[in-house]
């Protein structure tokens, strides 16, 4: 069974993520936004045996502008059964 390892990261605002793909499939780390259409995190697949280009996630705000923890739950996108999360926190 294929599947992101770890399955949940913890992350500081603006770090630099990559996955490395250990299988003989390409897959594409996403989300699915409300309407159902898969919105990839990177330009390209990862390749079968190949590392990631860098994902790097945003800061957020709330309505007081101050910066908030949150997750990212996300899916492969050609492996919707795939999933992982990653908490995200801000940086100090």
């Amino acid at each position: 069974k294929m599947r992101f390892s770890p399955v949940e990261i913890v992350a500081w605002a603006g770090a630099q993520i990559h996955w490395y793909n250990t299988t003989a499939e390409a897959h594409d780390p996403g989300v699915i936004k409300e309407d159902g259409s898969f919105v990839a995190f990177l330009e390209e697949p990862v390749a079968a045996g190949a590392a990631s280009a860098v994902f790097s996630p945003l800061a957020r705000i709330d309505d007081n502008g101050k910066l908030i923890a949150f997750t990212i739950h996300y899916v492969c996108g050609r492996h919707r059964n795939e999933q992982g999360a990653i908490q995200v926190i801000p940086t100090p």
